[in-house]
């Protein structure tokens, strides 16, 4: 008996190691199946996404480069009394900026800058309640549609300050020569920006009603993992801590801790430049 005995102590582990063994290949093959069903979830939704945020900046851009060759916009530019450009030629150029807004309906501003950054004339629609500041020439986008060169279009994603909503502001420079005064041996100059709105608050919002598996979620992350647009209704924004942009861009989602102190993984693709468009996901959810 004893010697029975101490043959099952010795038999019994070798028996369910390979049960084990089975169980926690069984175990890999499922967490596998599940996270790439997730990832092709995650991609789906990254694609069409992206697919519509790039629909609506090609609308914007599009409209720019319009706008930068109509006459009646260069001529507004070119028109130096200040009493006829404003009395005379600015009723045209408003009726101009309607057109657009009637046809594009979420460009929610559509102005004038003077090269150093007064805004000269705009149009707003009724999503745009205040005028924050008329002087344009110290603000970020602004710095960098100086840099444009001709035909260029500046563009950021920021929070348009005259409404507080997420907002897409692009923009391009107008470069003529005034052919009334200037002879054709004169190079064309600058005379001014036109500018874009595009308001994103649509966007932002759908993105936020995207899920992935339970409780996963979609949304647009600076560097720093911070999300600098939430949906309406949650006001309290994601923070990722060791987010990493470029982590997670590959088949093999990258992991980050949640700020419920659970661990999560997340696939990421970049929007526009400093923004990423993020798949977040509980690591919890694989397992389940």
């Amino acid at each position: 008996m004893r010697l029975h005995g101490k043959l099952l102590l010795l038999l019994v582990p070798l028996l369910l190691l390979p049960v084990g063994a089975i169980a926690w290949i069984a175990q890999s093959r499922l967490v596998e199946q599940v996270l790439e069903r997730h990832r092709q979830v995650a991609q789906e939704q990254m694609e069409r996404s992206t697919a519509g945020l790039a629909s609506l900046r090609h609308e914007a851009e599009a409209s720019l480069h319009l706008l930068a060759v109509n006459p009646v916009v260069g001529q507004y530019l070119l028109t130096a009394d200040e009493e006829v450009r404003y009395q005379v030629m600015q009723p045209s150029l408003l009726t101009l900026f309607a057109t657009f807004q009637e046809i594009h309906p979420l460009f929610d501003e559509i102005r004038i800058l003077l090269p150093d950054g007064f805004e000269d004339t705009r149009r707003v629609t009724p999503a745009v309640t205040d005028n924050v500041t008329e002087e344009e020439g110290g603000a970020d986008f602004f710095g960098s549609w100086r840099a444009l060169a001709p035909g260029q279009i500046g563009i950021a994603l920021c929070v348009n300050p005259d409404n507080g909503e997420p907002s897409l502001i692009l923009g391009r420079s107008i470069v003529l020569r005034d052919r009334a005064v200037e002879e054709t041996r004169i190079e064309p100059r600058l005379r001014g920006y036109v500018g874009i709105t595009l308001g994103l608050r649509a966007f932002i919002d759908d993105l936020g009603d995207q899920r992935l598996g339970r409780s996963g979620r979609m949304l647009i992350l600076d560097r720093d993992g911070v999300e600098p647009f939430a949906p309406s209704g949650r006001a309290v924004a994601v923070r990722l801590e060791g987010f990493a942009p470029t982590a997670g861009q590959g088949a093999v989602p990258a992991q980050v801790m949640l700020a419920d102190g659970h661990a999560g993984v997340y696939w990421s693709r970049e929007l526009i430049s400093g923004y990423y468009l993020v798949a977040l996901l509980p690591r919890a959810e694989l397992f389940q």
